[in-house]
Formats: structure tokens, sequence, C-alpha cells
């Protein structure tokens, strides 16, 4: 099947959705060829903004086989404490596994397992400011009890880190943010309302794009960080040209806040989206399209179509990654062409399919995932078409 008859399919599809009178295309066929425009030096393609994944943990499964001189009470309390734990019941969960291990001290499952429902918990303490203090307490107890988990001794580091360079930090509440930032940096305290007022502008936008407002939904306000460069990259391990970062919190790093406004402003645009989709509870949207969703909404009109003309020059020669290639976090690669190119790579599709198949298609693409389904498969019902077809569409047109 070719390029024309999938778009044929997919015009079937789009036609038969109700309200899809937002849907207004044309074949690329009819369309008048416009003379190309002059593609920029690759070289000017902007440095990727560095990320810094949500906070998670690789996840330990308990194991439900202690030594079996454990007595028979004990094993019982241990499989409620595994299927608590398997429930998302972590506070239930830690009770199960601390009566275990105060009755059965030496014995490492017990600890190994309340040291894996003290880090869950924790990381689920940790999403809410009220509740940071007893999330470090509880893994700072999980590290006791299994010093060989590095991953959270290094998790521990940095959330002590971070409560010590926050602590004392002023805080702005609006609407649907919180700002935080040292407040005796003059300049921040006096100068912060026009952040704020992009914010909520940019959380309006955003609410009519997605369809949903988060915090009104119950989600809680979103957390927006601003730090000094040397302490942003202690706290987050980013390079130095990082803009921003997303990790449960928007952390920004600003020095000279009139001189930085505008960049400022389209760096908390960026990573306020990755702040919307998590709040969505959409977390497994692929790299590809937070990314590329985040670079397509967080510029004005005028700098996006630079931004996609500049990815798009970046990818002249059609060779595109796999998909497959793009679901987790792109900046965990260790090779920075390769990162810019992925960056360029989903910048330029998000654009494609947005011209092809329209804006709502890629908000319906992310809320798909927040209802338990894949892009692809949303992609695929709604147009009849696969995804890896529209990218090989991608492919060929780059190409010419």
């Amino acid at each position: 099947m070719n390029r024309a008859d999938r778009w044929g399919l997919g015009a079937v599809g789009l036609i038969g959705l109700a309200g899809a009178a937002w849907i207004a295309l044309e074949l690329r066929a009819s369309r008048e060829p416009a003379p190309p425009a002059p593609r920029p030096p690759v070289e000017e393609l902007p440095a990727p903004p560095e990320r810094a994944p949500v906070e998670e943990l690789p996840e330990v499964a308990p194991s439900a086989a202690p030594a079996a001189s454990t007595g028979a009470e004990w094993t019982r309390r241990n499989a409620l404490g595994i299927e608590a734990l398997n429930d998302g019941r972590f506070a239930e969960a830690a009770e199960h596994f601390e009566a275990c291990l105060l009755a059965e001290p030496d014995e490492p499952v017990f600890a190994a397992n309340l040291a894996e429902a003290l880090a869950r918990l924790a990381l689920a303490e940790y999403a809410d400011r009220d509740t940071r203090s007893a999330a470090i307490a509880h893994l700072a107890r999980a590290v006791d009890l299994a010093p060989d988990r590095s991953d959270l001794a290094g998790l521990l580091e940095r959330w002590r880190k971070t409560a010590e360079t926050e602590d004392g930090y002023w805080t702005d509440e609006t609407a649907h943010f919180s700002l935080s930032f040292d407040g005796s940096r003059a300049e921040l305290m006096h100068g912060t309302g026009v952040l704020t007022e992009e914010l909520e502008r940019a959380y309006q936008d955003y609410g009519e794009l997605f369809g949903h407002y988060p915090v009104e939904e119950g989600a809680p306000k979103i957390e927006v960080v601003l730090y000094r460069r040397a302490e942003f990259r202690e706290l987050t391990g980013l390079g130095h040209w990082a803009g921003g970062a997303f990790d449960g919190v928007v952390r920004i790093p600003v020095e000279d806040l009139g001189a930085e406004r505008r960049t400022l402003i389209e760096t908390a645009r960026h990573e306020l989206v990755h702040a919307y989709v998590s709040a969505l509870g959409a977390r497994a949207v692929p790299a590809w399209l937070n990314e590329g969703l985040a670079q397509w909404l967080a510029p004005e009109a005028g700098g996006r179509a630079l931004a996609v003309q500049r990815a798009r020059a970046a990818l002249s020669d059609g060779q595109l990654f796999p998909l497959s290639d793009l679901r987790t976090t792109i900046a965990a690669w260790d090779d920075d062409a390769k990162i810019r190119r992925a960056y360029a790579q989903s910048l330029a599709f998000v654009a494609w399919l947005h011209d092809w198949y329209g804006e709502r298609l890629l908000f319906e693409l992310v809320l798909g995932v927040r209802d338990g389904k894949s892009v692809d498969e949303t992609f695929r019902t709604k147009l009849y078409i696969k995804l890896d077809d529209a990218l090989g569409d991608l492919a060929t047109d780059l190409a010419k």
C-alpha cells in the first residue's frame, strides 16, 4: 500500500469521528508546490534540552521464600505484605514486613522486602511537598536495610542535597503553580510575576489543547523551582548548557532574570509540557512524542517554524531512528550527535503528524496512553495507518 492509499484510509477514519470539523487537510498531491526554503546549516541546530528522569527506581520483586526455619505466621504475613505491595498499598506492605523483621531479625528476605516497600512509599510521598520529610526518612531506613542498593543510596543523597539547597526558599502560590526560589535574590523576589503569568497562560493553552486541566481534576499544583546554575548542575547532574529539567518538579537555572527572561519563559513552557503529561497520568508516553511536543509547543509560532526547519535540515539524508529506539529517555544515550539527531527527529515527526493529520491527533495520542493504550494502537485505530509507515513517509519527504 502506498502513501496515497494509506492517506485515503486515514481520511475515512478521521471523517468518521464525531466533531471532526477541526480536521481540515488537503492531499499533499493537491497542494501547490512551494519553493523550498533555504535550509540553515545543520550545525545551527540547538543543543537538545537535557532531561533529568522523573523520580523512579527500578522495582525489585519481593521474595516470597524466606528460610525454611521461618515461622508459619511470618511466612503468611510476608505473603500479605507482597500482596499489598503489588497492589500499591505501600504503607500497609511496610507494616507487614516490619512485623516479620521484628519477629525474625536475621531473615534477609524480610529486610529486603521492607526496604523495597519503604522505597516505593518514599517515592509516593516525595511527590507531595508536605510529605517530603517523611519520604526522606523512609528512604534512609530503606538504605540502612539494603546497603547494597546503590540506586536507593544515590536517590537519598540527591533528595538530601535538594532539601538542603531549598531550605528557606520563598514560595509564591498561584492558581495552578507553586514557584520557589532563594528569597535573598532581590531580582527574583520582585521580578517573577511575568514568569507566573506566562506559566498560567501556558497552563490554559495546554488545557485547551489536551482537553483536560490536571489541577482542577485533582492533581496537585505544579511545582517550579528556580536555582543558580551551579546549584542546578549539582542537584540534577546535568551539563552546563542544560536549559531546564523535569523530574516530578520543573527545575530551571537562572542567573540574570532580566537578561534571561525570554529564554526562561520558553524553557518553562517546554518543561511544563512534561509536567502536564505527567500530571495527566501519561508518564508512559514515548520519549519521541513527549520531547517532540515540548519542543513544538514551547516557542511562539515564528520560533516554532524555525525550529522545525532546523530539525528537518539536520535530517536531510532521510536516515531516521526506528521509533522503538525513541521510547525511553533520549538524553540517557552516550553519543551527543545521536542525542541531537533524536531530538531533531522527535520535533520533525510531531510537526509532520500535525501537518498531515491535524493538531488534535497529537493530544489524542497522549490521552490514549493515559487510558492504557499504546501510541501505536491509538494512531492505527484512528487513522488505519501504522505509525512506522507514517515515519517512512517523513523519511521519504526529507530526502527529496
